[in-house]
């Protein structure tokens, strides 16, 4: 939360360490729980941190986190059409 918060007033160096703290708990719980609320939070962090490193012009930075974001949509989907 705090990382979008940053990410909204435009301190994107501030919301990409709050979101990679994010990051790293989720994937610790994912390793605990393997729930999709915490698939889903890992997948969500991965495409925020797309966003931020965006807006910063790290468009490569940008692409890997998206591609990761995306494969793991993949997998919470089971590679299925997201049921719009």
């Amino acid at each position: 939360l705090l990382g979008n918060a940053y990410r909204g007033l435009n301190d994107y160096d501030r919301a990409i360490s709050y979101l990679k703290n994010s990051l790293e708990m989720f994937a610790f719980l994912s390793n605990k729980t393997n729930s999709v609320e915490t698939s889903y939070g890992v997948a969500m962090t991965l495409s925020n941190l797309a966003i931020a490193y965006n807006k910063l012009s790290d468009y490569q930075q940008a692409i890997d986190y998206y591609r990761s974001a995306f494969k793991n949509f993949q997998a919470l989907y089971h590679n299925r059409p997201h049921p719009d």
